[in-house]
């Protein structure tokens, strides 16, 4: 897997300087390989920054003359450390210790924005995500190219946060934006898309599993919401249908079923209620907002916001 990416570039906190870590030791580990510690200074504004699941760079042994190769690395624990604190072992007299960790604990609200206590850090666990990024200098312009991972990375080595740029094009690795749809935002940072190839995801198999409430019906409707405007403005029109058996898609989807022309199949005669059964059988008007509005509350879900003609249109 080679891909070539449009930048490469590391986040900068509000000084405009990037922040910067160091890396301080590999532990082999069986389940990921490899276990990196990095500390970076300490300030409000890093560690609100630098969270679990966020993407790390550092220079690796495959580096070369104008070449350098930097491994990705994924958070996977952080916590601030403050050495004053840690060194009170021991069973040292309370009354000192308590004085001593309200004093240290000081230094976490005054450093906002620029680390100025070198005893106080961020101290970091990370993983391996077995990916690097290539930079390369091409006739004095760069190029950066993703692909597996060539080295481990070099200890003792600066270690970069990268931005949300060039962590939404290694999610979305090799995913064109030409056949893609946005399926939502990443859990970890809300600005970085999420993007799922429409073609891949209709041509094959795929399950969405979650417990109750957790939200499965609404990435549901999110997914074909999204698809059906991918399918307009694509040369292959798609077609889709819903097996709606707990009635959960009547309100989540009314608006699709109005705007591309959708069809209600009901099987059988108890399908849909005793009023929207009469107004189909004989488009009786005295009975229309009776049955448009029990149509509305099918499944407990209430959608008043929707003009009365679009119901219409929908019911009939």
């Amino acid at each position: 897997m080679r891909l070539k990416l449009n930048k490469f570039e590391f986040e900068r906190g509000n000084s405009g300087n990037v922040i910067e870590g160091t890396l301080f030791y590999i532990k082999p580990d069986e389940n990921t390989r490899y276990i990196y510690e990095i500390r970076f200074p300490y300030t409000l504004e890093y560690i609100n920054k630098i969270k679990e699941g966020i993407f790390l760079a550092v220079k690796n042994f495959a580096s070369k003359e104008n070449e350098y190769h930097y491994s990705i690395l994924e958070v996977a624990y952080i916590h601030p450390y403050h050495y004053a604190v840690s060194n009170i072992s021991g069973n040292p007299y309370p009354q000192f210790a308590e004085q001593a960790i309200r004093n240290a604990s000081l230094d976490w609200e005054t450093q906002k924005d620029r680390p100025e206590v070198p005893t106080t850090k961020i101290i970091v666990k990370a993983i391996p995500t077995n990916l690097e990024v290539v930079e390369r200098s091409n006739n004095g312009n760069a190029e950066y190219i993703l692909q597996e991972e060539e080295n481990i990375p070099m200890l003792g080595k600066e270690v970069y946060v990268l931005d949300k740029d060039t962590t939404e094009r290694i999610i979305n690795k090799g995913l064109l934006d030409k056949y893609c749809i946005d399926a939502g935002n990443w859990i970890i940072e809300s600005d970085v898309k999420v993007k799922i190839n429409v073609e891949e995801l209709l041509r094959k198999h795929f399950g969405i599993f979650g417990y109750t409430g957790a939200g499965k019906s609404n990435l549901v409707s999110t997914l074909v919401r999204k698809i059906m405007e991918f399918g307009q403005n694509s040369d292959d029109k798609v077609k889709i249908v819903i097996w709606d058996l707990m009635s959960e898609y009547y309100g989540l989807l009314l608006d699709i079923l109005w705007q591309y022309d959708a069809y209600l199949v009901g099987i059988g005669e108890k399908t849909f209620p005793d009023n929207i059964l009469k107004y189909l059988e004989n488009e009786d008007p005295n009975i229309l907002d009776i049955a448009s509005n029990e149509f509305i509350n099918i499944g407990s879900c209430i959608y008043t916001y929707f003009e009365k003609y679009k119901l219409y249109k929908v019911l009939r």
